[in-house]
């Protein structure tokens, strides 16, 4: 069986990307990625020669990047310099006016990971900053999904 065509412009524009953190748009973001990673270990069984896989723990990892415009997370920034474990909701959805909807992630339980970026730049180029952050798959799901009649 021929699988259906999908016409071209249905497939999502990510310059349609938007991202939202703590309910405030990010106008200047550039890129986003959530993650879902899996831990697993190898299951052997008496009877095989060939071992099967158990999932053993779920992590929500991710990362946005943006244009640096404006000075952002000077908040988070601060309570960091507390001692503070400073958490955040973030949103990203992409709306293409050519697919066939929206579709959008809620990623709940936020914590900013690895390096925080403060300042970057170097002479000749745009200002990106990179925040790599974990979140709660658990709390987590699509707000907006885009569901073809035929895919199930």
């Amino acid at each position: 069986m021929t699988p259906p065509k999908i016409e071209e412009k249905k497939i999502l524009n990510g310059s349609y990307g938007r991202l939202y953190v703590d309910g405030s748009m990010i106008g200047e973001v550039s890129a986003v990625k959530l993650v879902a990673k899996i831990t697993d270990e190898e299951v052997q069984q008496v009877g095989s020669m060939e071992p099967g896989r158990k999932i053993m723990k779920l992590q929500g990892v991710g990362s946005f990047k943006f244009k640096k415009v404006f000075t952002r997370f000077q908040e988070v920034f601060a309570g960091l310099k507390l001692g503070k474990d400073v958490g955040f909701t973030m949103m990203a959805k992409i709306d293409d006016p050519d697919a066939y909807g929206v579709e959008g992630f809620a990623a709940v339980g936020c914590k900013f990971k690895d390096d925080f970026p403060l300042l970057d730049f170097e002479v000749g180029k745009l200002g990106e900053l990179e925040y790599n952050f974990t979140f709660r798959v658990s709390d987590s799901d699509w707000v907006d999904r885009i569901i073809h009649a035929d895919m199930f």
